[in-house]
């Protein structure tokens, strides 16, 4: 049982196609290497363990490098964890460890200080193996208005509506040891590429909290960038990336709650309007920053809830989120906070299946129904069946080419170059087959079709 074993478990696994191929081969390694793969785990994927260590030292020359022993190991990262070492005394210790190591236990104890084996699996495959061992993420989910009863809020005092930024969610740490940022997943950001961003976390923040908020690309016009190109761009930069000229991250956030609550099941009992007033000073009078409140106003009716949604969408944006004053933060699904969102329908022409992962669940039938509008400029791959429709369609075969389907949708998402890639659908999915229709909608149909819903929506006002 060794580190470089370790390591070259987690290499095959890497290279396995398919999840379930990823799930067999980490059970096997789980039955192989035992206690340590699972101490590797747990520090690289425990979303509640964390180093501190922003860079990594150069190791320059090695004195009789082997592999890593548990105890040796195990203690610099409980210590760093701890932040019993900090500063340069962990610098030192990390530097120390990693120059005894060979080249394959030092990129083993690098990824698990980054927090990424590289192994194309997290936290969900992980507890498919061994149940419960990766704690997932506290996060507070939007209920939508089928699930609330709008009319019990209290509207005459006020409600809070906030829009729905189009980039990627990242809770904000602030803890003794600094700023540290994570997806909703838990996954940590790296320093590199984000300096700028943890020096206003520390400067601005309060220690001892956790903030919740979008990550958005400013482009070298000083524009956000649209979802897929902005948050392409921040994934590009995860992985090692450099920005390209003029292009920098901003963050826009709404919520703040202590550290010591964020737990799995976690509490914190005071109420929004106290803790939006509490984030808005300590942001307030930085003209420049780059972390700023998400746009925020007070509606008093749910028409003029509707309006402003409708107002965000114009402006080609998802959407809006609206919020009681006296919501409490907890980690689960509220309905306290519901998402208001676009969604509309349109039809699609079926020419060509797309196949299922050779070892998922529809590996026998199909992945997806690429769709196309009838001029072509948008193509997308359209799934939601159940398994008994997927069953009838795949038993059409190619007979169900050309078929005229209704797909429901929530934004159109446009390519800045149509003879390199169409224009798609945001979140595609199949809702019925349109045997009486021969042709599919075209782009300016769809258009019509989205502008129509928004349309909708602002009729609410004077409901």
């Amino acid at each position: 049982m060794s580190s470089t074993a370790v390591f070259q478990a987690i290499e095959n696994i890497a290279s396995a196609p398919g999840k379930l191929d990823k799930i067999s081969l980490l059970t096997d390694a789980i039955a192989e290497h035992g206690d340590l793969i699972k101490s590797v785990l747990h520090y690289a994927y425990n979303p509640f363990v964390t180093f501190g260590i922003r860079k990594l030292p150069v190791v320059q020359e090695k004195n009789d490098p082997t592999h890593f022993g548990e105890i040796k190991w195990q203690l610099l990262l409980d210590d760093l964890s701890s932040r019993k070492l900090t500063g340069h005394s962990a610098q030192e210790a990390v530097h120390s460890v990693l120059a005894s190591l060979d080249d394959q236990s030092e990129e083993l104890l690098r990824r698990i200080l980054r927090k990424d084996l590289k192994a194309g699996f997290g936290e969900n495959t992980i507890n498919k193996v061994i149940k419960g061992f990766i704690p997932t993420f506290p996060y507070m989910r939007c209920s939508l208005p089928k699930h609330t009863d709008l009319g019990e809020w209290d509207w005459v005092n006020g409600i809070f509506s906030q829009e729905k930024a189009d980039g990627m969610f990242v809770n904000i740490n602030h803890d003794q040891a600094g700023a540290s940022m994570t997806t909703r997943q838990g996954s940590p950001l790296p320093y590199e590429g984000f300096e700028a961003l943890h020096a206003e976390i520390e400067q601005r923040l309060l220690a001892g909290t956790q903030t919740h908020g979008e990550m958005l690309v400013i482009d070298a016009n000083g524009k956000v960038m649209l979802r897929e190109d902005g948050n392409g761009l921040l994934n590009s930069i995860i992985q090692g990336g450099q920005w390209p000229e003029g292009h920098y991250p901003i963050l826009k956030v709404w919520d703040q709650v202590p550290l010591t609550s964020v737990v799995p099941k976690g509490k914190y009992d005071k109420p929004y309007d106290y803790r939006l007033a509490f984030i808005n000073k300590q942001l307030k009078d930085n003209p420049g920053s780059l972390i700023s409140l998400i746009e925020t106003r007070i509606v008093r009716s749910l028409g003029q809830a509707y309006a402003h949604c409708k107002e965000v969408m114009q402006q080609g944006k998802e959407g809006t989120i609206i919020k009681r004053r006296q919501m409490i933060w907890r980690d689960y699904t509220s309905k306290d906070q519901v998402k208001l969102k676009l969604e509309a329908d349109c039809e699609l022409e079926v020419i060509d299946f797309v196949p299922g992962d050779e070892t998922g669940k529809h590996k026998d039938t199909f992945g997806s129904l690429r769709c196309a509008s009838s001029c072509r400029q948008v193509v997308v791959d359209v799934s939601g069946f159940t398994d008994d429709k997927r069953k009838e369609i795949h038993a059409k075969g190619q007979g169900y080419l050309g078929t005229i389907i209704t797909v429901r949708s929530n934004a159109i998402l446009y390519s800045d170059n149509l003879e390199k890639k169409p224009h798609s659908l945001f979140l595609p999915r199949f809702v019925e087959e349109r045997f009486d229709k021969s042709v599919a909608d075209d782009l300016v149909r769809i258009e019509e079709q989205f502008a129509n819903a928004i349309d909708k929506l602002g009729m609410e006002e004077a409901a």
